[in-house]
């Protein structure tokens, strides 16, 4: 499905979460990102969890996430097209110049050497 929408990347952004993900990404790619918190898609359990132990959500491990970069002409179909599988999809960001940084909103996007849940051990 992905390919077929015209992919240019996948990314597992399981350990270090969607954060150190988008970083690997464009650094594999040599770009930047711009990346719209409230556009990401949080379960409330998660919210709820990195509340309590005071873990920042987007350096959490991501297990069964996949990150997906897609040209943008073709965004709007691939996530009706996993919509419609029955699997959350959200457009969280656009890639951009590596000139313009890896930015989550207005400020440097966050990056974890260690995944936040190993504060936890």
């Amino acid at each position: 499905m992905a390919a077929q929408a015209g992919a240019r990347a996948l990314h597992d952004p399981t350990e270090g979460g969607l954060a150190t993900a988008v970083w690997e990404l464009c650094e594999a790619n040599a770009l930047g990102a711009q990346v719209m918190r409230e556009a990401i898609p949080l379960l409330p359990e998660a919210r709820t969890l990195c509340e309590v132990y005071a873990l920042d959500p987007l350096g959490t491990i991501a297990s069964g996430a996949l990150l997906i970069a897609v040209d943008p002409v073709n965004a709007g179909n691939l996530q009706e097209a996993i919509q419609n599988a029955g699997i959350q999809c959200a457009v969280i960001g656009r890639l951009v110049e590596r000139e313009k940084g890896v930015m989550l909103d207005d400020e440097p996007m966050p990056r974890f050497d260690a995944d936040e849940i190993t504060k936890l051990f």
